[in-house]
Order: C-alpha cells, then structure tokens, then sequence
C-alpha cells in the first residue's frame, strides 16, 4: 500500500506547486499529450489529480461555446 494522494475532491487543500500545475495547465492548451514522470512518491498523481485537473476543468468552464 503506497502512500494516499490528493484527488480532486481536496483541490482547495493542495498547494505548493501552483507554479507547476500552471506551467503544465498551459502546456496541455497546446498539445493533447502530456506525461508526468518522477520518482515514486514524488507527487506524480496528486499534482494531476488535485492541481491539474481542476485547473483544466476551470479553464473549459471557461472557454467559449463552439
């Protein structure tokens, strides 16, 4: 059993790397793939689970109906 990750649901209590998740938000603006890579434990899945996502999400809330 690995370490517990921070999900979408605990957005609001994930911080530290809003510089991060916004580099990479911007990033996925761009290009449709994007790989998050780092050592086991490094916060691979809570920054794409509870800062990526919501930014992503936030950002389409945003965009203009096509």
């Amino acid at each position: 059993m690995g370490l517990r990750y921070f999900d979408t649901g605990d957005a609001g209590l994930f911080y530290g790397r809003q510089a991060l998740t916004g580099q990479l938000a911007a990033r996925l603006a761009d290009e449709r793939f994007l790989a998050i890579v780092g050592a086991s434990g490094s916060g691979k899945s809570s920054l794409a689970r509870a800062g990526l996502v919501p930014a992503w999400m936030g950002a389409s809330r945003r965009l203009p109906a096509a």
